[in-house]
């Protein structure tokens, strides 16, 4: 570069194109390519021209040299080791003195604008780049060719294409528009003599740009406004020698940066005037400054000891050819974003120092942001749209509410109508169209769930059960109608009748023989059984002969007859019965234990399902022992209906319940969860079925709509059992409804969220619970009902030592902190 001196005292230079990789280790950074030349370098410019067509793909590289040449450079060649075979043209003619600005146009590539100090600007057509074309000079910039007529910098308006600024070493800085072929404005001070050696556009603000003065006398840079060309508008002081270079902050135009002859580089706020940070110093003059437009933050410096270093304005880091040095920043760890060193290795030759911007940098801070708060509510910032031209507007700050489950928050509306009254056919009809729902998708298992439910609401559940598990019951018997047994009963006297009448016309008459002879020969002749039975009738006159005696049967001849005889003939019915059961005449042994009594009888039943083991029997002998739970606990889980069965005929009201869960915990333990949630229903074990149901919710959004079912199930059991079951939900019970109320409060329905919260049995909810209540109502506000929750968290006795600050101090501190926080940003 011009004016660094080797201790070869050379004037050959060489143009080194090196890779910048922030994260690697190597030490110094790798050199990809380098072209030498015979003349050193004042400018270097990199353009974009032939990226787009491919020709150029790394863009073109122009350097202004000493001797008042302009050469163009393919990079691409350059890293591919082409050497002087890179080059690509040299723009002739060249210029008469050294080449000290020079710069590609922001929108069209292929312009590039070279001034020397020969007065002269020159805008370039590289379209071509092979055989550039050379517009009409722009001279007449200071009004003398003479002393101070010489161009230092040139620069292009970043926000118009057509106007290009210069300024001179005799304190002039020039506007001009190629459109026109003329400068259109001319800016000087007039209070002070002043040597303008570099200047640059505001990024964002077209008619601003900064000048900045190299003599020793005035050390400043003057922040000007075409609008008001007569004064600048701003002066920026802090240099103790002469400025060399300026570069304004694409990223944040809030930022400036300028080194001068006194070994500093000072990063400036425009706004106020006022040094945000300071680069570390070299071992010699930054005679060149360079903002990153791709990395924001990352800024170069190029000093005469012939070092580039690489600066990293935010997280106080800095690379060179030899090194690099790390540290940490404050701005970033406010803004809790890691800060990344450029490269891990540290070099002793490496500028160190601790430094750091007094405030977030632009690409730091959000233009707009939101969040959510309790109770679905939207907090949102950013400024007000504004019409073009118009000044910004103030950050404004919204506060909204935003519904993402409109579902959710009318379905929930629904379900708390249907059971606000608490009406049992209401609630049972709820559950069977939720179970035709339910069939009609194809979930078999919910909509055997929500039918077991809604059995739960009749009066005699128990017995409609046993029809949701599919079976029959029997039906009862139909007594006669009354007239058909009085038709029968007056039928059979008639019969009765008819027949004595039809006995009578059929005796014999012999002669005239009346029959009075005929009862003296009856002799003692058995007499035959009357056709129809005598009707009650008067005491006889004279005494009436005994029948005769009827015929018992011999004494039996079999052993087991005879003994269980010779038994009963002494009334011993145990032995009668053990008897038969020897012989295996089962039937017997029964017909006589019910006489015996039912000690007996119960005996007899047991020995005899001993004896003649069947399936059914295990059943009956369950029934008849009272034995239930060995009936739960040793039945197959297959047939769990059955038993589920057993239970609902069989149970005393005080042993369902329990055999029940007793039931659903084999059946939970076999992983049929289905089948025990259902004998949960049964036993109105709330808590046990939540914990079942809530095992199959899935996870992330789609969790709303099954979390809505369990709520509904869950709430409808309760509803179903808090009458017969002294029993009270538990933790699960509220730690369901606790999830379901605040995802009801994040979508702003905080009526709904508490009406849930009230279900919550007990004064204390538990854990998350009782927070959310407590949340729900101070959210309420004046809409809130009933009385306030109890405060969810333990108060705790602050320590005598501490010293409590009185009101006045408080506010006082919060302002001091305030302060400190808005100046730590820049406010």
């Amino acid at each position: 570069m011009a004016g660094a001196i080797d201790a070869s005292f050379s004037t050959s230079a060489s143009l080194d194109v090196v890779g910048l990789e922030f994260a690697s280790a190597d030490e110094p950074l790798p050199v990809r390519g380098t072209v030498t030349v015979a003349e050193k370098f004042n400018r270097v410019a990199w353009g974009t021209t032939g990226v787009e067509s491919g020709s150029y793909p790394m863009g073109i590289i122009a350097g202004g040299l000493e001797d008042g040449s302009v050469d163009l450079y393919d990079p691409a060649k350059i890293v591919a080791g082409a050497g002087a075979d890179a080059t690509i043209a040299r723009l002739a003619p060249k210029h008469v003195g050294a080449v000290k600005g020079l710069e590609f146009n922001t929108f069209s590539p292929h312009l590039l604008a070279s001034g020397a100090s020969d007065g002269e600007l020159r805008i370039w057509n590289l379209e071509q780049p092979t055989a550039p074309q050379l517009y009409p000079a722009l001279q007449g910039a200071t009004g003398n060719g003479g002393v101070g007529a010489d161009i230092t910098s040139l620069a292009w308006n970043p926000r118009v294409q057509h106007i290009l600024a210069s300024c001179t070493a005799g304190g002039t800085t020039v506007v001009w528009d190629l459109h026109k072929q003329m400068p259109v404005i001319k800016l000087a001070d007039a209070g002070a003599a002043r040597r303008c050696s570099a200047l640059q556009w505001n990024p964002e603000l077209a008619t601003q740009l900064v000048v900045a003065s190299d003599n020793d006398a005035t050390p400043t840079l003057q922040v000007w406004d075409l609008r008001n060309s007569i004064s600048p508008v701003k002066e920026l002081t802090g240099h103790t020698k002469g400025v060399l270079s300026v570069a304004w902050c694409p990223s944040d135009p809030s930022l400036l940066a300028s080194s001068g002859k006194d070994n500093r580089t000072i990063i400036w706020d425009v706004g106020t005037g006022e040094i945000m940070c300071e680069l570390p110093a070299g071992s010699n003059w930054n005679f060149d400054l360079q903002w990153s437009k791709v990395t924001p933050g990352v800024i170069s410096t190029s000093s005469y000891d012939s070092r580039v270093n690489i600066f990293n304005a935010v997280q106080d880091t800095a690379v060179s050819a030899a090194g690099a040095t790390a540290a940490t920043n404050s701005v970033l760890d406010s803004f809790g974003i890691a800060a990344e060193p450029l490269a891990t290795p540290a070099s002793d030759s490496a500028p160190k120092s601790a430094f750091s911007l007094a405030k977030a940098p632009a690409w730091l801070k959000r233009p707009v942001g939101a969040t959510f708060g309790f109770g679905g509510r939207l907090v949102t910032f950013g400024t007000c749209d504004k019409a073009k031209g118009e000044k910004p507007q103030p950050t404004t700050v919204k506060v909204g509410a935003v519904a993402l489950e409109e579902q959710l928050v009318a379905r929930s509306a629904t379900f708390r109508d249907a059971v606000k009254g608490r009406d049992r056919e209401s609630m049972a009809s709820l559950c069977q169209e939720r179970a035709a729902a339910c069939a009609s998708s194809g979930c078999a298992d919910d909509a055997e769930t929500w039918k077991f439910l809604g059995v739960l609401f009749r009066d005699d559940a128990r017995r409609d059960l046993l029809t949701a598990l599919n079976f029959e019951l029997p039906k009862p018997e139909e007594p006669e109608p009354q007239e058909s047994h009085e038709a029968s009963a007056v039928e059979a006297v008639t019969a009765g009748v008819e027949a004595l009448n039809a006995g009578v016309q059929a005796l014999p008459v012999v002669g005239g023989d009346t029959g009075e002879g005929f009862f003296d020969n009856l002799g003692d002749a058995p007499a035959a059984d009357p056709v129809v039975p005598p009707a009650p009738a008067a005491a006889p006159s004279k005494p009436v002969a005994p029948s005769a005696p009827v015929a018992v049967p011999a004494p039996p001849a079999d052993a087991h007859d005879a003994a269980v005889e010779r038994a009963l003939v002494v009334g011993d019915y145990a032995s009668a019965v053990a008897e038969c059961m020897s012989a295996e005449r089962f039937a017997d042994a029964l017909v006589l234990a019910a006489i015996g009594g039912p000690d007996l009888w119960a005996k007899t039943q047991k020995t005899y399902m001993k004896v003649r083991p069947r399936t059914f029997m295990h059943v009956a002998k369950a029934i008849v022992d009272k034995d239930l739970r060995g009936l739960v606990e040793t039945r197959p889980v297959s047939g769990w209906q059955e038993t589920l069965a057993l239970l609902c005929t069989y149970a005393p009201s005080g042993e369902w319940g329990p055999l029940c869960i007793e039931l659903a915990g084999r059946l939970a333990t076999s992983g049929n969860t289905h089948g025990a949630s259902l004998c949960y229903v049964c036993a109105g074990a709330v808590d046990e079925a939540v914990r079942v149901w809530a095992g199959v919710i899935p996870s992330g959004p789609a969790a709303v709509g099954p979390l809505q079912d369990v709520v509904e199930k869950a709430v409808l059991l309760k509803l179903a059992t808090e009458a017969s079951s002294s029993a009270t939900p538990g933790d699960a019970f509220a730690t369901l409804l606790a999830a379901y109320a605040d995802l009801l409060a994040a979508q702003g329905a905080l009526s709904a969220a508490s009406d849930v919260l009230a279900m919550v049995p007990g004064e204390e909810a538990p854990g998350s619970a009782s927070i959310l209540r407590d949340r729900v109502y101070r959210s309420l506000g004046d809409a809130a009902e009933g009385a306030a929750p109890a405060f969810p968290f333990q108060a705790k006795q602050v320590s005598e030592a501490v010293a409590v600050p009185s009101p006045q101090q408080q506010q006082q501190q919060q302002q001091q902190q305030q302060q400190q926080t808005y100046s730590h940003y820049g406010g």
